[in-house]
């Protein structure tokens, strides 16, 4: 067989060597990303078992945007989110770390959730309007079935069914007078007929009192 010549030879040697020093710099890059994402991570975790949930967000972001494969950075933030009570965001993080670490996720993502839901598995908002009224809207979470809205404010309890939202939320909007508003008790019954309602220091589940500032 022709073996091929000295002048083609040190063609490929050197081809190979622009190739291997080449890509050095790329490899090393990409691994001092990496360090730098562990890095963030560590600082992320330490913020947040120091108390400073908005710096682990910080850095929770700045782990994951250096190395997307760092999907415990997802749960950390999430973490962070629930000490700021996010509850919804802290929720939905919580979900995408679980999908996106797999059979690997750890058992704090799905705490994590349980304890979102049982914080604030219906949230309120008030809107004071020029008229002097107050429009008070109810929005339960999407894993709440079928909820049905209990309240009163003086006299008989009332009962109507939460609607369904585009986005999977239910929700129920009520008009009332302001002084009225500020004696308005509520909870919620689930279609499984399980009750959503405040619980006390006794243990006992009371109605909800709604605070209008």
């Amino acid at each position: 067989m022709r073996q091929p010549s000295s002048s083609v030879v040190s063609s490929l040697i050197a081809f190979a060597l622009v190739c291997v020093v080449s890509s050095a710099p790329l490899e090393a890059r990409a691994g001092a990303a990496e360090d730098e994402a562990a890095r963030q991570l560590e600082l992320a975790r330490g913020d947040l078992e120091a108390g400073k949930p908005d710096r682990a967000i910080k850095a929770a972001k700045s782990a994951l945007r250096l190395d997307p494969t760092q999907v415990d950075a997802l749960l950390v933030h999430a973490l962070a989110l629930e000490a700021q009570e996010d509850y919804s965001a802290a929720r939905a993080l919580a979900l995408a770390y679980m999908g996106a670490a797999g059979e690997t996720a750890s058992s704090e993502g799905e705490a994590l959730v349980a304890r979102v839901d049982r914080a604030e598995p219906v949230r309120t908002t008030v809107e004071q309007t020029d008229d002097g009224k107050v429009v008070v809207s109810f929005s339960a979470r999407e894993h709440v079935e079928d909820p049905i809205l209990h309240w009163r404010v003086r006299g008989e309890w009332k009962e109507v069914w939460m609607e369904r939202t585009d986005q999977g939320d239910w929700t129920y909007a009520m008009t009332l007078e302001g002084p009225a508003a500020s004696r308005l008790n509520w909870w919620v019954e689930t279609g499984l007929g399980e009750p959503l309602m405040a619980e006390g220091e006794d243990g006992e589940e009371r109605p909800f009192r709604l605070a209008v500032k």
